[in-house]
């Protein structure tokens, strides 16, 4: 039914690692001068003793701030992500399939309220960090029943798509030489990925003057893993490049994620802020026994973000 394709179109919006570490030992041998048995009546200057120049030590990895004196710091980061959803939503035993194609236009007609963002809350190398995606939608369409009468149609969802659970920083490299010199930071991560979904569907007929309303809800939490990487190139230039992967048995689900943004950080007032954009791809694929979806949520994003 086109009615029940337009309403399943809309069906979408949804580590710690041990430490590295690296320390040098520099050792230095200075030779004791030799006792003059007599002092001659000139007296001759030492020749200056001759230095070696020694090559600058490779790079190496610098673990994060140490827990116990760090500050507790609090990143807030909002961005509008542009996003379409390709996939298929299929029964098991073959006898329906639909072909989801929604974009961002599509989208844009059905949206009643949407809120994307993330947060962040760090001591030295340790941080909390929550994900929410949230979608309010609706679609309604006319249609004449069998006996002429007027017939409406209206389709609801509301989903959560939330990221949540614990990072930490396992390395810090200096990229080179100078105070000015690019760095490198690495964080994985753990946690899980909940999504929630809630689909209402009221059917009102004329002929009747009755409406019939029927709603499902499905939940899902599935553990994930992943890591972050951050390249400073300059003191305000910066890019990162993040993913994860997550597996529930239980739930028979399948979910990855890929996010490259580039960014500016710079002050907005007394508080570090950064302004970024980029990409992110999250797909995610559900069996319940009767019932065998793959969907993607992709497209690209810009936001703003600030530091407390």
């Amino acid at each position: 039914m086109r009615t029940k394709q337009s309403i399943m179109r809309m069906l979408v919006l949804a580590a710690g690692l041990s430490a590295f570490f690296a320390s040098t030992l520099p050792v230095a041998a200075q030779e004791a001068a030799k006792p003059q048995e007599a002092p001659p009546p000139a007296a001759q200057e030492a020749a200056p003793p001759a230095t070696q120049e020694t090559p600058p030590p490779a790079a190496q990895p610098e673990t994060g701030t140490g827990f116990k004196d760090a500050p507790l710091r609090f990143d807030v980061n909002l961005y509008f992500w542009a996003l379409s959803i390709p996939g298929t939503i299929e029964n098991k035993d073959g006898s329906r399939e639909i072909d989801l194609n929604v974009s961002f236009h599509d989208l844009l007609k059905y949206l009643n309220f949407a809120v994307m963002g993330q947060a962040e809350l760090h001591k030295g190398p340790v941080g909390l960090f929550v994900s929410p995606l949230y979608g309010d939608l609706e679609n309604s369409t006319n249609f004449t029943g069998p006996l002429g009468n007027d017939n409406k149609a209206t389709g609801y969802l509301k989903i959560w798509v939330t990221d949540y659970g614990l990072s930490y920083q396992v390395a810090h490299w200096k990229l080179g030489n100078g105070a000015d010199a690019p760095t490198l930071t690495l964080v994985p991560y753990g946690g899980y990925r909940y999504v929630y979904l809630k689909t209402t569907v009221k059917l009102y007929s004329s002929l009747l003057d009755k409406t019939v309303k029927d709603s499902n809800i499905s939940r899902i939490n599935t553990p994930i893993v992943g890591a972050r990487a951050i390249l400073d190139l300059t003191k305000h230039w910066f890019f990162t490049a993040s993913g994860d992967y997550g597996w529930n048995v239980e739930d028979v689900v399948n979910t990855w994620q890929t996010i490259g943004l580039v960014g500016y950080r710079f002050n907005m007032g007394k508080f570090p802020s950064k302004v970024f954009a980029g990409t992110r791809y999250l797909h995610l694929s559900t069996d319940n026994g009767t019932v065998k979806s793959n969907l993607a949520i992709k497209g690209p994003l810009a936001g703003l973000g600030m530091e407390f």
